[in-house]
């Protein structure tokens, strides 16, 4: 499955980062980057499409992808929702402290 068609998919959806369970929502997905709102804020934060697919793709090529990896190399300010985000995908699975995602081919 396509991640940016399954993020398309569950706009409005409310979702919690993984660790500390802070819920916000997807507020709009255009064809080159979403937005979402955190309800801690209530502020739009916008995240490329190029970020989150280029994360999804070395998850699958690495298999797994820690938070500290997504933070270094892919995005230095959203690390959190970016991992949120990708595991809403089916074949995405994570575990806690560290938070590490899992691509369950």
């Amino acid at each position: 499955m396509n991640i940016w068609e399954l993020l398309s998919s569950i706009e409005g959806k409310i979702i919690k980062t993984l660790s500390q369970k802070k819920p916000f929502y997807i507020s709009t997905v255009e064809s080159d980057k979403l937005t979402i709102i955190p309800y801690s804020t209530g502020k739009e934060r916008k995240i490329k499409r190029s970020t989150i697919e280029n994360t999804f793709s070395e998850l699958i090529f690495q298999s797994e992808l820690s938070r500290a990896e997504i933070r270094q190399n892919f995005s230095e300010f959203n690390p959190a929702y970016v991992a949120a985000l990708l595991a809403e995908h089916p074949a995405v699975k994570y575990k806690l402290r560290p938070i590490v995602l899992y691509y369950e081919k």
